[in-house]
């Protein structure tokens, strides 16, 4: 028969406590930054990739009506998958071309669209700064650009 002190007994409910509550922040820390899997056995979590300021892409979706169902899959696709540097996201969006320092040009609805992303790999976040017509696109530099709300 094994018989625990009521010291011992502590340590052992507060070990459980201390991982259940570093296992709670971590998930709400994740679910903020991106979507998490959790890796078994290990209590870490594995963070995909997070399209930041969806209420911006949003605004552009009921801006430009015709670029509504692209851009949906376009943030379907994204944020579906994980990308450690830019070209294992060229390898999934063959259609995405990279402009110093940051930036990521996405064609969207076959190139009558661009959308212009700032990509923090390190983070798995995806920052959306401009989203226009081609022609638009062409009055601006990307690598320059800020986040700009829709036009309309």
């Amino acid at each position: 028969m094994i018989r625990y002190s009521s010291n011992q007994l502590q340590i052992d409910f507060f070990l459980q406590f201390a991982s259940h509550t570093f296992k709670t922040l971590f998930e709400i820390i994740c679910s903020h930054y991106g979507k998490i899997v959790d890796i078994p056995k290990t209590g870490i979590y594995v963070i995909y990739m997070r399209v930041f300021t969806t209420k911006t892409i949003n605004a552009y979706r009921e801006c430009y009506p015709e670029a509504d169902g692209p851009l949906k899959a376009w943030v379907a696709l994204i944020e579906g998958n994980e990308f450690k540097h830019f070209p294992e996201l060229k390898n999934m969006v063959g259609s995405a071309d990279f402009v110093q320092p940051d930036r990521v040009i996405f064609n969207i609805k076959g190139n009558h669209f661009r959308l212009i992303t700032a990509v923090d790999f390190g983070r798995q976040i995806i920052f959306v700064k401009w989203f226009g017509r081609h022609k638009d696109y062409d009055k601006i530099n990307p690598s320059e650009v800020q986040h700009e709300y829709p036009p309309c």
